[in-house]
């Protein structure tokens, strides 16, 4: 069996259309099987890298798990339909011959956006109640997950904002 170094990445290329997950996908629930967010992850970059040329976005991504995605060399089935403005992706993710998710992507052709003139004059928004990104230094820690590298507490990351782990604050932004 192939022995992955340790590294950062939570997906490794081993070639066009495989990949081999690194113990950063890994859920909380078992030792084999991903954390949902892992695949949907890879899912998201195989469905941006598969329009050819530039200016394009991803708009949808629809993902089905199908079934426990393992910690393991995964491939990827792509169709792509691209017209002049939009682009659908169908992506199948198999393990060992078997779809464990599927997903369906909309991109678009980006354009300039150009505001009437009215709209940049307009004062902006009062700022939220919740403090910014910056000044949550509290990491999120999930009462009763194993704390080890994993997708949810290594390849993520998630900080409190108001309150604790046990207590979050859950007030609404005015």
């Amino acid at each position: 069996m192939h022995e992955l170094a340790a590294t950062d990445a939570v997906f490794v290329r081993e070639d066009a259309n495989t990949w081999r997950a690194s113990e950063l996908a890994r859920g909380p629930w078992d030792p084999r099987a991903q954390h949902g967010g892992a695949p949907c992850g890879l899912l998201a970059h195989i469905a941006e890298s598969a329009v050819q040329g530039e200016g394009w976005q991803l708009a949808r991504l629809t993902v089905e798990l199908i079934r426990p995605v393992p910690v393991d060399l995964l491939s990827s089935a792509v169709t792509t339909e691209a017209g002049r403005t939009t682009a659908r992706v169908e992506i199948s993710l198999l393990a060992q011959g078997k779809p464990v998710a599927k997903a369906h992507a909309l991109l678009v052709r980006t354009q300039p956006v150009v505001p009437p003139e009215e709209a940049l004059q307009r004062p902006l928004a009062p700022a939220l109640s919740m403090p910014a990104p910056s000044d949550c230094t509290a990491p999120l820690r999930i009462p009763g997950l194993p704390d080890v590298r994993s997708f949810y507490y290594t390849a993520t990351e998630s900080r409190v904002a108001a309150g604790d782990d046990l207590a979050p604050d859950l007030r609404t932004p005015i």
